[in-house]
């Protein structure tokens, strides 16, 4: 299928290699997020891609606070706070006080989401399958690595990683100076 979003084998950030890996990471999930987004549209319910782990995870574990969400999702608060924002506008979550700690709110599903749900659950189980039929068939493998690249980082982060390389610059750079 060839449509405006597709891409051909030579792009500037394939052969970019890892100097756009996170463009084509960003890419990637921009590309199916279109996807899913227009599967919603033609299911006819109004449902974001950005929202679907949060309503998954409260549909699993609630309440939650912002917090609570962004730690088991390994997002950033501001991220979550967003998507929580909108979901709250929406009518599909609500927020309570913690009767523990009143400065927290603590979120949970609302009715209207409950019903967002079933109707969303064949779209989702078939999103599902045809996700994992892409990597068992075509890149068997991909969520052992994905899985390995976040405990790589982990352990150290890209960040840290470039300082090491740069002070290793620095100091070749010194040592060409002194002789």
């Amino acid at each position: 299928m060839s449509d405006e979003w597709s891409f051909k084998a030579g792009d500037f950030t394939r052969r970019k290699g890892t100097g756009a890996f996170g463009t084509r990471l960003r890419r990637l999930s921009e590309r199916l997020d279109r996807d899913v987004a227009r599967l919603y549209a033609d299911f006819g319910v109004d449902f974001e891609p950005r929202w679907y782990p949060v309503v998954a995870l409260l549909k699993e574990k609630q309440p939650l606070s912002v917090t609570e969400i962004a730690q088991e999702l390994g997002l950033t608060h501001p991220a979550v706070s967003q998507v929580t924002r909108t979901l709250l506008e929406e009518g599909l979550i609500k927020a309570t006080l913690d009767k523990k700690d009143e400065r927290k709110k603590l979120l949970s599903l609302t009715k209207k989401a409950e019903t967002r749900i079933e109707e969303l659950t064949p779209l989702w189980r078939a999103i599902i399958e045809a996700t994992d039929e892409i990597i068992s068939t075509e890149v068997p493998g991909l969520l052992i690595l994905l899985t390995e690249l976040d405990e790589a980082l982990d352990k150290e982060s890209l960040g840290e990683r470039v300082q090491k390389h740069l002070a290793g610059e620095r100091v070749q750079k010194h040592l060409k100076e002194d002789t």
